[in-house]
Order: structure tokens, then C-alpha cells, then sequence
């Protein structure tokens, strides 16, 4: 049977975890559930993977704020080139997102190492780089770059929270400009991808029951429910694969004025959700902190965002499979489950 959360099973998980229900608040340290059920984190587990712009704007007036390395601030634009020749944060190099993906190089589907690393030399990206990557499209345009980038080894790569919406909601400062290349980048992708699949690896992913009996899920579809059930048809079959359990990727983030007071009249753009109601969305799907998880979308992008979020909460060695449905869906010896 498919499984995927809905606003009722959230709310129901958030009463069984011991959290509260409304967005707007949380206590400091959440009460331990019952049934031997971890806590859900106060915060995020690896809150430097997701940059609040307050901080982003510490970093771009003063560098040396970075921390206490010598760590390199390198701005990306995911969005359209024609998006970025509007307006853009000073100082941010143009990458789309669509453009950072290879659909015709299988198994992996990622730009070869070449191209990478001759963006990096552009950007001027160096291993100590604090690489901040922005979209106007709640993370997902992000999540794919930042995972191209994770993939091949760079271990300083973020993404903005609520993006350039937010920035510009703030009055903070854009520009048209291009970016002025301030050095050469030295780092080099890793000959070894690490956090990817290709369909050989799916039958690692199949769902298992813990020492009680109770089932969890390793196989995460980050699609719509429509797509999911096979409804919204983006391939030559429609459904999902066995054993899948649906978490949009849109499920993980929320309009910021639902987190505001005094949202009425207030610009709408998305950020994550706070960390322990996106624990109970994770949760309530059956996927657990201690098991590998493996997302899949159409072809990576929303897969990326959920594999993002699922570090950001400390999961363990999540995956992306980024042939994703684009391949799965076309092809002709595989499973499909509706």
C-alpha cells in the first residue's frame, strides 16, 4: 500500500513525538516519546548546511566572519541567466540549475568531472570555499547544485534559507553586475562520487521491520502524490517503485508567513519547515536516522532537496538516485507499483 504524509498524519505524529502542533513555536528541548522513539532535534543537526541570510550578509560584509579558517565566501545563482540579468546578490555567479545535470550520461547522470572543475576554477572555488547557493523556488534549484557539488567531494557547500525572496524581502542589497572573477579556484572533484545510486543500487533500498516488528522505509519519492500513484504521468509509465514511501519535497518547506505573527499583508516565499515538524514528516513516512536512505524524483532535483533535508537533520549517509523516474519510468524490465 502507498504510503505518504498528509497534514492529518503529521499532526498526529507531531502529538506522538511529543511535539506541538502549531508552527510558530517549540519548546527549547522537545519531550522525549514514548516506545523507545528518539526525541525530535530542537534544531537542525548540521545547521551550517542551511544559511540564514542574517548570516549570509555577517559573511559578505566581513569575510573574516567565515569562522576561524581561512574559508572563501562563492555565491551561486541557480535560477535562469535571463532571472539573474534582473537582479542578483553582489557578488554571485550564475549557474542554472537545469544546465548542471547530464541526462545523457548514465548511471549517475552528473556533469563529468571536467566541467565541474572548470566551473570551480571560474568561481574561484577552493576546498576551504564557503560555496552559498540561492534559488527563488524554495530550495529545489539549489538542492541540485549543492548536490552536484556534494557528490564530488566539496564538503563547504549551503544552501540560502527562503533564497532571494527572503533577501529582497529584508531590503537587502541586489545588483545587476556580473560577478568579477577574484581568483582561480583550486579544487579538485573527487575521482570517487559519494552520496548517488544508479538503478543497480535500488534493490539495497527495499523496506525492513526493526527488531519489534515495526516496518520503516529506505526508498523516499520526492514527487507529488499524483506522480506518485501514477496520476501525473511524466514517463512512458506511470507509478512508483516497490516499496516507496512519498515525501514531497514541497511537504518539507512552508510559506514564511505561516511562521510570522504579523504575516498579514506580508510577501510570501517558502523556507524549511522547523526542524522538528520536518522529523515528524521523515517519521511518519517510516524512514528512520539509522538506516541509509535513498531518494528519487523525475530526474534529481527534489530528490536532492529531501537528501539535503535528511542531512540537515543528521541522518545517516542518505542517497540520491538521479536517473529517477526519467529512467525508471521508461523502462521496460522494472517493477512498478501504482
Amino acid at each position: 500500500m502507498a504510503r505518504t504524509p498528509n497534514d492529518a498524519t503529521c499532526v498526529l505524529a507531531a502529538a506522538l513525538l511529543g511535539l506541538a502542533s502549531g508552527l510558530p513555536a517549540f519548546a527549547e528541548t522537545p519531550a522525549h516519546p514514548q516506545h523507545g522513539e528518539a526525541a525530535a532535534p530542537a534544531r537542525w543537526v548540521r545547521p551550517e548546511m542551511l544559511v540564514e541570510t542574517e548570516q549570509l550578509a555577517q559573511w559578505a560584509a566581513d569575510p573574516a566572519k567565515l569562522r576561524e579558517t581561512d574559508e572563501k565566501l562563492v555565491l551561486i545563482d541557480g535560477r535562469r541567466a535571463e532571472e539573474y540579468a534582473v537582479q542578483h546578490l553582489d557578488g554571485a555567479w550564475s549557474l542554472e540549475s537545469d544546465s548542471f545535470q547530464a541526462p545523457d550520461r548514465p548511471p549517475h547522470f552528473l556533469p563529468d568531472a571536467k566541467k565541474v572543475e572548470e566551473i570551480a576554477d571560474k568561481f574561484g572555488i577552493c576546498e576551504d570555499s564557503r560555496i552559498v547557493i540561492y534559488d527563488a523556488h524554495g530550495g529545489r534549484l539549489a538542492a541540485r547544485i549543492w548536490f552536484t557539488f556534494y557528490a564530488y567531494g566539496h564538503d563547504h557547500a549551503s544552501i540560502l534559507n527562503g533564497g532571494l525572496p527572503k533577501w529582497i524581502d529584508e531590503k537587502r542589497q541586489v545588483v545587476k553586475k556580473e560577478a568579477k572573477r577574484l581568483r582561480n579556484g583550486t579544487w579538485k572533484p573527487a575521482d570517487t562520487l559519494r552520496g548517488v545510486a544508479a538503478i543497480q543500487d535500488l534493490a539495497k533500498y527495499k523496506p525492513e521491520a526493526d527488531a519489534t516488528g515495526i516496518p520503516y522505509a529506505t526508498l523516499v519519492d520526492a514527487r507529488t502524490y499524483g506522480e506518485f500513484m501514477g496520476r501525473d504521468n511524466r514517463a512512458k509509465h506511470g507509478g512508483h517503485i516497490p516499496g516507496a514511501v512519498n515525501i514531497p519535497y514541497e511537504s518539507l518547506i512552508v510559506d514564511v508567513t505561516a511562521l510570522r505573527p504579523d504575516a498579514v499583508g506580508a510577501k510570501t516565499y517558502p523556507v524549511w519547515k522547523q526542524a522538528p515538524v520536518v522529523h515528524a514528516i521523515v517519521r511518519t513516512a517510516g524512514v528512520v536516522p539509522e538506516r541509509p536512505a535513498c531518494a528519487y524524483d523525475q530526474s534529481g532535483g527534489r530528490a536532492a532537496h529531501v537528501m539535503f533535508t535528511l542531512l540537515l537533520l543528521g541522518y545517516q549517509d542518505p542517497v540520491v538516485y538521479v536517473g529517477s523516474w526519467r529512467e525508471y519510468g521508461n523502462r521496460e524490465d522494472v517493477p512498478i507499483e501504482r
